[in-house]
């Protein structure tokens, strides 16, 4: 019973659960702006929440400029408001008036059309940012998402450190909301949704255990989960506030509230032991938006990116998870995209060299590849989605970076190469960026090879090698290896003896010297066996006509660098043993 209560001052109160609730108030209008970017901020607006989308216009309902409503409008006239901005209360509309009501008020207001599921897919968004902060994260329509974070608070170094972490990144994907820190779901909503701020203060409210009673009964009575026309009944009797209803007789006040007399009783008293419904996040990780009018070229889409990498990059967090695959999937237009006769969606898949999460590094992975992708049709419609993920791994910070100063930027530390590989991997493929290794082989082509980049817990690069004895890698040192070799090796017609002329592009040369080096003959039942003799040519120029080397696949060094340099070449040749073919595969720089 030792962790059973929790000392404060002279006195112990009981220990609970803390919760975090997070109230976006108006998160209905911010859904449906986001929806209709040409919309202009300034205009009243109002929602209509509805289980499902209306046939007749659907987008839009501007009932006050159609000159003959229909019978179908006048049933869209008298459904009632869910949800207005700013600009529409100026002019005295308010939730839960008629759309008939609302246009007495104002003649130009517009009222747009949400779905349940719609609503319902957001929260989910917002509940999966939350799941960074704790354990348990539940939602509840039309605007609250709370958070168990008994056992999480120390990780942030505090509830207060956590609660301004936590409402950072809800404001960081376009949403303005409240959060509060209380002992039960319903309490921290209560706080969240009706505790007044003070000027100059953010919309953070923790509130202790051993003031919750005396705190929320200065809340109004609408904190309570009562009807509405019960809280104006209530009021109308005088009782205005909790700590009111918390002084009348239980068994009076019961019989006015109803099924949830109990539960708003128990509120009174500071006791909220309702449970949280645990959220599950779907296995796809996708953003997605609609465009009302179609988008010309890659341009405005970069603009458009920035929110959808924001969300997604947040989703991550929440989950733990990095990008691996990444894909982009453009929707045309279909009507001109048919007059055109070209594929109605453009899909980018991004596999990455290097999994990755921040939203900066998201932008730059994507947009590399986007800026020089040509749009045969208007755009009316992007979803990105991270289609392979993979768990984070927490890098430990490092001290002497820290204390001057310098990892305070992302942009410096070693963090920024899983970005760079991630970019380079976009840009020019997966299977083009990896790290040069080692081995075992004869055939100099064969004895390095392109490994694909593995990342260890502490970021750095590392290849999965195939191994390799001492000696081979030792005799990678000696001056017996080329220090070039060509992509394709170049032909000879002369033989290889000393005083032999060359031909070797558009340039003449004479061996002066060669030295026999090694002779390879792998096993016949090998997936590449050769036969060859190699052999090191010291070339001189016959005709001095144009300073430099310029044989086909590579270039040898200038004429600036003397005449030795300029006319004098040394190159590793072979001949093979079952055709007698000669060829050039490298040079001695």
């Amino acid at each position: 019973m030792a962790n059973a209560t929790e000392p404060t001052g002279t006195c112990s109160v009981p220990k609970r659960r803390r919760v975090a609730a997070i109230v976006v108030s108006n998160l209905l209008c911010e859904i449906v702006q986001r929806a209709h970017p040409n919309r202009e901020p300034s205009q009243a607006l109002g929602v209509v929440l509805l289980d499902e989308p209306i046939d007749a216009e659907p987008a839009q309902l501007n009932l006050g400029i159609e000159p003959g409503p229909t019978a179908h409008c006048e049933l869209k006239a008298t459904l009632r408001l869910d949800a207005v901005n700013e600009e529409a209360e100026r002019y005295g509309v308010r939730a839960g008036q008629t759309i008939r009501e609302a246009l007495a008020l104002v003649s130009n207001l517009t009222v747009l059309e949400l779905t349940r599921e719609q609503l319902e897919t957001e929260l989910q968004r917002l509940a999966e940012i939350a799941l960074a902060f704790g354990a348990t994260v539940a939602f509840e329509a039309p605007d609250t998402i709370w958070v168990d974070i008994g056992g999480s608070a120390h990780l942030f170094g505090g509830e207060e450190a956590l609660a301004h972490d936590l409402l950072a990144r809800i404001r960081a994907v376009g949403h303005v909301a409240r959060l509060a820190i209380s002992d039960g779901p319903r309490l921290a909503q209560g706080f969240a949704r009706w505790k007044t701020v003070r000027s100059g203060k953010e919309s953070v409210f923790v509130v202790d255990s051993a003031s919750t009673v005396h705190e929320y009964g200065k809340l109004p009575n609408l904190a309570l989960p009562i009807e509405r026309p019960v809280a104006t009944w209530l009021a109308r009797l005088g009782l205005h506030t909790v700590s009111s209803l918390a002084k009348l007789p239980p068994k009076a006040l019961s019989s006015r509230l109803g099924v949830r007399a109990q539960v708003v009783l128990e509120l009174c008293r500071g006791n909220d032991p309702e449970p949280l419904k645990a959220f599950q996040p779907p296995p796809q990780l996708a953003e997605q938006l609609q465009f009302d009018d179609s988008i010309e070229g890659v341009q405005p889409l970069l603009f458009v990116l920035r929110g959808l990498a924001a969300r997604l990059s947040a989703r991550l967090q929440g989950r733990g998870l990095y990008a691996q695959t990444l894909e982009l999937c453009l929707e045309h237009d279909r009507s001109i995209a048919k007059l055109r006769a070209v594929e109605q969606t453009t899909s980018l898949r991004y596999e990455l060299a290097a999994p990755v999460w921040r939203e900066n590094e998201l932008r730059r992975v994507i947009t590399s590849r986007l800026e020089r992708t040509r749009l045969r049709a208007p755009t009316v419609g992007l979803t990105l989605s991270a289609v392979e993920t993979t768990a984070a791994l927490p890098q430990q910070l490092d001290l002497a970076r820290g204390a001057s100063g310098v990892g305070s930027s992302l942009a410096r530390g070693p963090e920024t190469l899983p970005v760079l590989l991630a970019e380079l991997g976009a840009d020019i493929g997966r299977k083009n960026v990896g790290v040069l290794t080692l081995n075992d082989g004869h055939a100099p082509e064969s004895r390095c090879a392109l490994k694909p980049v593995k990342l260890g817990k502490t970021g750095r690069a590392k290849a999965a090698t195939t191994g390799g004895n001492a000696l081979f890698q030792a005799e990678l040192l000696c001056n017996q290896q080329p220090t070039r070799l060509l992509p394709q090796p170049v032909t000879l017609e002369s033989p290889l003896k000393v005083g032999a002329d060359l031909m070797i592009g558009r340039e003449l040369f004479k061996i002066i010297r060669r030295q026999f080096l090694k002779r390879i003959d792998t096993s016949w039942w090998e997936k590449n066996a050769v036969s060859r003799d190699y052999l090191k040519l010291w070339l001189k120029k016959s005709l001095i006509a144009a300073p430099g080397f310029s044989g086909p696949g590579f270039s040898g060094p200038g004429g600036s660098g003397g005449q030795s340099a300029a006319n004098y070449l040394e190159v590793l040749a072979y001949v093979d043993r079952r055709t007698g073919a000669r060829f050039i595969q490298g040079v001695f720089d």
